[in-house]
């Protein structure tokens, strides 16, 4: 939360300019366009300053080289995605990472430079069947959600999630009729099922409104213990393969009703494929 995005257009390539959240992932990453709501990175770049552990408590800055991604737009929303491998680095004083797995995950809202209904390329083809068949699997994955209300007074962001060491979530993608159904379950967080359709063998958008997932929410200002999941109503979702990993992403307004009303959330599952 609290970072900026800024989207550029030349010919079919797509850049995407990102700042603003306390320089932790300051950076510029171009994407080859594939239709007009979603995009595949361009090999070969990387980001400066991705936190890595390297003791116990303590961060040290990396270089994270990247090998996948992608960028997709659905309902407003710009989804953003990056795999690939963190540098050794050696702090001193005990503060050492060997380097491995790097993901970085970004959901932006009212990005600057995004004409509303997507980026130009003309129209989506028809979605085959065929499209979504590299979809499906079973797969284990990691979630992030963030809750963010940001009216005075009481305003609060939380953040909560598996440990990203020891994934435990279990994702399934189904195909019939060429609709993906993309059901997640097996963590305290997040569960539920979300429908799509693929428009390249890459990225799917969803195959209808009104979908809901159960995503817990936890209000710094009247939590007391465990929270039970909330309905959250989902108002944008992408569903894209990225190099070896799935990444399912949405987002929406938890309801009057739920244990942080009013609340924005966001949720990042990633899948290894």
């Amino acid at each position: 939360m609290g970072g900026s995005a800024t989207l550029a257009q030349s010919g079919s390539v797509l850049t995407v300019s990102y700042g603003g959240d306390g320089g932790v992932y300051d950076t510029s990453l171009s994407f080859t366009q594939t239709s007009a709501t979603s995009a595949t990175l361009i090999p070969g770049q990387e980001i400066d300053g991705v936190s890595v552990p390297c003791a116990p408590l303590q961060f040290a800055p990396s270089v994270a080289q990247l090998q996948s991604g992608s960028l997709t737009f659905n309902a407003g929303m710009l989804f953003l995605s990056v795999e690939g491998t963190d540098e050794a680095v050696d702090a001193g004083g005990g503060c050492s990472n060997a380097g491995g797995q790097a993901s970085v995950l970004i959901t932006c809202g009212d990005v600057a430079g995004v004409p509303e209904g997507g980026v130009d390329a003309g129209s989506d083809s028809d979605a085959a069947a065929s499209l979504g068949s590299n979809f499906v699997g079973a797969y284990t994955c990691v979630a992030g959600v963030i809750n963010a209300k940001g009216a005075t007074p009481m305003a609060y962001e939380s953040v909560d999630g598996e440990d990203a060491w020891n994934p435990t979530g279990k994702l399934t993608i189904t195909e019939t009729s060429g609709v993906l159904t993309a059901a997640y379950a097996n963590d305290s967080n997040v569960a539920g099922s979300l429908q799509f359709v693929a428009t390249t063998e890459n990225a799917a958008v969803p195959a209808t409104t009104n979908q809901t997932m159960q995503v817990v929410c936890n209000n710094p200002w009247t939590m007391t213990g465990s929270q039970p999941p909330s309905t959250l109503p989902v108002t944008s979702s992408t569903l894209t393969i990225d190099g070896s990993y799935v990444v399912l992403s949405f987002a929406g307004d938890m309801t009057p009703s739920s244990t942080c009303p009013g609340a924005e959330t966001f949720v990042s599952v990633l899948c290894s494929k």
